[in-house]
């Protein structure tokens, strides 16, 4: 059974998860994350300081009973409370519930975890709610609007204000976004509505449509905000000031994504060019056929 202890780093702490879900097996948990075995070797012998954010977050999704605050931070039970316990793992919660919690502060509308022996992190709320373009229930209707966990960041990450993690889905913001993406945001006061760029990439929520992921423009003098997609083949639309329940500006993007998204522009180019070098060659072809002078156009030409 892996000894809890607070002041192991988040290396030491991923030892603790190999022996407890792969007992031990390097080769086991590298597959189960999805990350190359020597790069697991590397973070749990110190050859690496720490892994990276991709590489924390192909963890948490591997591994989704592990808190994730104690995984970041050491702090809490390397167990979230309402997990499932297995045989044999009745031993380990019980001393797993006796490791000191942290602190929770509530606000307005938003539970966000306190850590205060890290006075260099602080928490934002991951909730399951959809930030999607095809997401059509209504904001009156949505009944499963609740916190998933807690997620740690740098104070410089989210300077003041409130803030929240929602989940990315659909295809309504590619090439930026992606599905599976997570966004970071801060909360806009509405009086601070007037003052958004316009552009800027916000999560919307409003009555008709929910939660989305848009460029906005607003308009005070018109009371509403306009919401643009990235992906064009999505028809931007107006939102009365009436209807939109909250504003969330964008401020970071959490991906575990490393597609080329470029890839099928570059193929489309390729193609293009290879095209325009097969007209070129039948078109020398006809003019050599048909005996005709290929005149080249310039300055002194008259045929101009």
């Amino acid at each position: 059974m892996p000894e809890l202890d607070s002041k192991a780093t988040v290396n030491q702490r991923i030892q603790m998860l190999i022996d407890k879900y792969e007992g031990g097996n390097k080769s086991a948990f590298a597959r189960a994350v999805d990350m190359k075995s020597g790069v697991i070797g590397d973070l749990v012998g110190g050859r690496l300081n720490k892994p990276s954010f991709d590489n924390l977050l192909k963890i948490m999704a591997a591994y989704p009973s592990v808190n994730t605050e104690w995984l970041l931070t050491g702090k809490g039970s390397m167990l979230k409370p309402d997990v499932i316990v297995r045989d044999g793992d009745q031993a380990f919660i019980a001393e797993a519930k006796n490791y000191a919690k942290p602190e929770v502060a509530h606000t307005d509308t938003h539970v966000v975890t306190l850590d205060s022996a890290h006075a260099d992190n602080t928490a934002a709320p991951v909730y399951n709610v959809k930030a999607a373009a095809n997401y059509l229930a209504g904001y009156d209707s949505q009944e499963q609007v609740e916190q998933l966990d807690v997620i740690s960041f740098p104070r410089f990450m989210v300077k003041g204000g409130e803030h929240a993690v929602f989940p990315v889905i659909g295809d309504s913001m590619e090439p930026t976004f992606l599905a599976k993406d997570y966004v970071l945001c801060r909360k806009i006061p509405q009086s601070d509505w007037q003052y958004v760029n316009d552009l800027t990439v916000c999560v919307v929520v409003s009555k008709p449509h929910g939660l989305q992921l848009k460029r906005v423009k607003v308009r005070p003098d018109e009371h509403l905000v306009r919401c643009k997609s990235d992906n064009r083949r999505h028809h931007s639309f107006n939102l009365d000031f009436a209807e939109v329940v909250e504003l969330w500006r964008f401020e970071w993007r959490l991906t575990a994504n490393a597609e080329n998204i470029t890839e099928d522009i570059f193929l489309k180019v390729d193609r293009l060019e290879d095209n325009l070098e097969d007209l070129r060659q039948t078109f020398q072809s006809l003019v050599a056929a048909s005996n005709v002078p290929l005149v080249r156009a310039g300055r002194n030409n008259p045929a101009q």
